[in-house]
């Protein structure tokens, strides 16, 4: 095994993309092996915290936007009525604002947040194709049902 020449400096690393659940630069050394390299590239993607279904996917995050969806809400309020700390209401809400799905105003001296619902409209669409599916499969099983009895 040869020592490593530290004499050189060190190759020029490009950053290809951003992992989207660790958040961890993907970065290359910008070697073409045999032509690969618009092939191997990887496919833009949002960082996880600017992604709606990474904003959705926490519990804590649901029960803000469900607080909010009646109207702006103060976070004193909402860590009132999730029973989180502070802390953990605002780092939810940054993911949130991150992800678009609420935007923040001064009022005084308080901060509110207020829902952006239209945001979801991404991941409704999404599950709205497999709606039909559960829909043919919970029909089949009341005609089983009705045959049974």
């Amino acid at each position: 095994m040869s020592p490593i020449d530290r004499s050189r400096p060190p190759p020029e690393y490009k950053v290809d993309a951003v992992d989207r659940w660790s958040g961890l630069e993907i970065t290359s050394l910008g070697i073409d092996i045999l032509g690969f390299t618009e092939i191997l590239r990887p496919v833009a993607r949002p960082r996880a915290s600017e992604d709606v279904y990474h904003a959705i996917a926490e519990r804590n995050r649901r029960v803000l936007i469900d607080l909010m969806e009646p109207g702006p809400r103060a976070v004193g309020e909402l860590v009132a009525a999730s029973g989180m700390s502070y802390s953990a209401t605002s780092q939810h809400l940054a993911i949130l604002r991150r992800a678009g799905l609420v935007s923040s105003h001064s009022s005084g001296r308080r901060r509110l947040y207020q829902l952006h619902p239209a945001v979801l409209r991404e991941v409704h669409d999404w599950s709205a194709r497999y709606s039909a599916f559960w829909r043919s499969r919970l029909d089949a099983l009341g005609e089983l049902l009705q045959e049974e009895q």
